[in-house]
């Protein structure tokens, strides 16, 4: 017992010391804030805050991102990664008021108090619900009965050495939304797994309905993961004591419904529906091929599945080459006991994110370091690391150490000089990223107010290297405490 209690002991401090190095990896990096994209989110915050209105008038000039109903500018973006920011620019705001104005986007300048507010936001959204979701993976890799080593290799797959680290330090909705939806996939794998307990249950039941309910608010595409895991939650629910089913399902309703409400109140507010969407709104002339099918959304094209894929233009694999052993570490969570639903829930969301995006008129994204439409899907992927290194021996564990490294470089250059990648290049990471990187030509960090060229890059790397040696010792000691 004693055995068992310094065991899960040192399962928590490896768990948490990591989750404070990626939260500071990814505080210490930042990409542009002069992009349509999140200007168009942060516009739809600042508007309520600072007018009370869901209109972005005094805005609008700034990003090509909206939409036009009843002659005002709208966001045309799903609201709610600027509704999780209502809270954070307060707070930013307050502080802001100790040393200056507030911060004005119709001002036509890209000035620092309104970098610092979006800052502020994007390390408290994207940044902190990457970290939640890679914290996750690990503590679900040991249920799932992968080792404490499996766990953290799954960990840092995800939290390192794929784009979910970019997309961390961007405005953007896709890390928060499927970070939501990961929340409520663990959330259903542990209610299976712990006994039944009343006020747990209900409250577990709630935050599951909630977050999935809030993946949607933040991001459109969300509704199909959603249904998926509802019926993973459902097909492992109805093995369940009948009472304890009905609790947890029941709680679960709520928290969806309550956490829905806000779209559909928005909606209605600024399109007169609960159903309609920016999407639908877009101003005359901007992004009419989004007219074509459903918001621009027709069929999977399998030109843009295997660009998506494997092109270096947008293929996941040459920015996250270690996702290349995933499949095999689905096989190896499908074998184990009581894991083939958990199994294929990752199968279908990993299959149906990239078939969503090589439908999407504009499937390249615009300005976009990999294919960041299919964000979401990477904590379940990931999660995949480690049973596969769970299973295997020494020498495929050093191969999986190579392409670790190799794909937490190209995720290290690609975080240090940008998310944004020109459409027009065809090769981004060795005619863009790459050469900007060795030329010390880098993305802001809070860091260069102090420190410039490549030197801004040491104090992560001591971070890092610290982290490590103290993450390694905790390992060195459970093992030889057991």
């Amino acid at each position: 017992m004693l055995g068992n209690t310094k065991k899960h002991s040192y399962e928590v401090k490896i768990g948490l010391t990591l989750f404070f190095i990626l939260i500071i990896s990814y505080a210490y990096f930042y990409q542009s804030i002069w992009n349509d994209n999140a200007i168009s989110r942060i516009s739809l915050t600042l508007s309520l805050i600072e007018d009370g209105s869901v209109t972005i008038n005094k805005y609008q000039e700034h990003t090509v991102d909206k939409a036009k109903y009843k002659g005002n500018y709208y966001s045309d973006k799903a609201p709610g990664l600027s509704f999780t920011a209502l809270p954070l620019v307060a707070v930013s705001k307050t502080l802001l008021r100790l040393f200056g104005k507030n911060p004005h986007l119709n001002d036509g300048k890209l000035n620092w108090r309104l970098l610092f507010i979006l800052y502020f936001c994007t390390v408290f959204t994207s940044g902190l619900f990457t970290a939640i979701a890679a914290l996750l993976i690990y503590f679900l890799s040991l249920r799932i009965g992968a080792s404490i080593s499996g766990a953290v290799f799954a960990m840092l797959g995800f939290g390192l050495a794929s784009p979910a680290w970019g997309w961390a330090t961007a405005f953007f909705g896709h890390a928060m939304a499927g970070s939501c939806l990961f929340i409520a996939f663990t959330i259903i794998i542990l209610l299976n797994q712990i006994p039944p307990e009343k006020k747990r249950d209900t409250l577990l039941g709630f935050l599951a309905g909630a977050a999935l309910s809030w993946a949607v608010v933040v991001e459109f595409p969300s509704a199909v993961p959603l249904a998926v895991i509802m019926v993973f939650g459902i097909s492992e629910a109805i093995k369940w004591d009948k009472k304890r089913a009905v609790r947890v399902l029941l709680s679960a309703t709520i928290g969806g419904i309550i956490f829905i409400t806000p779209l559909l109140i928005y909606n209605f507010v600024a399109f007169d529906s609960p159903f309609s969407t920016g999407y639908s709104h877009y101003s005359p002339g901007v992004f009419p091929e989004m007219k074509k099918g459903l918001v621009g959304i027709t069929y999977p094209k399998l030109l843009a599945l295997f660009m998506i894929i494997f092109s270096p233009y947008r293929g996941i694999l040459w920015f996250s080459p270690i996702l290349i052993i995933a499949p095999v570490g689905i096989y190896y969570i499908w074998r184990r006991p009581g894991c083939r639903g958990i199994a294929l829930t990752i199968i279908i969301i990993s299959m149906y994110y990239p078939l969503l995006n090589s439908s999407f008129i504009n499937w390249n994204a615009g300005g976009s370091t990999g294919p960041r439409y299919i964000i979401p899907m990477l904590p379940f992927l990931c999660l995949s690391l480690s049973m596969m290194w769970t299973e295997i021996g020494l020498k495929w564990k050093q191969a999986l150490i190579a392409l670790f490294s190799i794909s937490f470089v190209i995720s290290f250059i690609c975080v240090s000089v940008s998310m944004y990648s020109w459409p027009h290049i065809q090769n981004p990471l060795f005619n863009y990223l790459i050469p900007r990187f060795i030329a010390g030509k880098l993305n802001f960090m809070p860091i260069r107010m102090v420190i410039s060229g490549h030197a801004v890059l040491i104090p992560i790397l001591a971070i890092w290297t610290i982290g490590s040696i103290y993450v390694l010792k905790l390992l060195f000691d459970r093992k030889r405490s057991l």
